[in-house]
C-alpha cells in the first residue's frame, strides 16, 4: 500500500513539477542540485537567495512560474506582489486555537 505524501512533500513535488515545466527535466535536475527544493518548504527566503545567486535578474520568471503552480495546486490566491514565502505560509496548517 503506497502512502499519502505529506503537505511539504506535496509542495516540493510542485516545484519540481514547475522547473521541469519550464526547463525540461535535464535543466530542473540541475537546479535541483544547486536549489534543493525542500529548502523551499523549510526556509522559503533561503531558497530565493538561492536561486538569485545562480539566477540573478532572471530569478524572478522562475518564483512566478513556482508561485503559479503552487497557487494553481492547492487553490491559493496569489497577485503579482505575493512571495514564494506567502504561498509556502499560506500552506502551513494552522496551529489548533486555544479553548475559550
Amino acid at each position: 500500500m503506497q502512502s499519502v505524501p505529506n503537505r511539504d512533500e506535496q509542495v516540493v513535488e510542485s516545484i519540481r513539477a514547475q522547473l521541469r515545466a519550464s526547463f525540461g527535466t535535464t535543466a530542473a535536475s540541475a537546479m535541483e542540485f544547486y536549489a534543493d527544493s525542500h529548502i523551499a518548504v523549510a526556509n522559503p527566503p533561503e531558497y530565493t537567495r538561492m536561486l538569485l545567486n545562480i539566477f540573478g535578474s532572471g530569478t524572478e520568471h522562475i518564483l512566478v512560474a513556482i508561485i503559479a503552480g503552487l497557487a494553481k495546486q492547492f487553490g491559493v490566491k496569489a497577485t503579482e506582489s505575493t512571495t514564494l514565502e506567502d504561498v509556502i505560509h499560506s500552506l502551513k496548517p494552522k496551529p489548533p486555537r486555544p479553548p475559550a
